[in-house]
């Protein structure tokens, strides 16, 4: 029962999925295969210019911004499927 995989079904949220088991339907977050090429390393921070200091800030706020909503939303199916 190795290659025993559940199936995802859309859950209407980007990166979650519906997982069928035992507990009823869980959510969990897709994860892609790991990349085959080596990741480059990130510029050192003080060699930035203020622009892209910036920019920088900007993505991270936005990424943050995305992460919270999922963290919500994932509790809240959580707490739904407890009610």
């Amino acid at each position: 029962a190795k290659g025993n995989k559940p199936k995802l079904a859309p859950s209407g949220f980007a990166g979650i999925a519906a997982i069928g088991g035992d507990g009823g339907p869980m959510a969990a977050v897709k994860t892609e295969s790991q990349p085959t090429k080596k990741r480059r390393r990130r510029p050192d921070p003080r060699d930035l210019t203020e622009e892209q200091r910036v920019e920088r800030r900007e993505r991270n706020r936005e990424h943050a911004k995305r992460s919270r909503i999922r963290k919500k939303f994932l509790l809240e199916s959580l707490q739904d499927q407890l009610a």
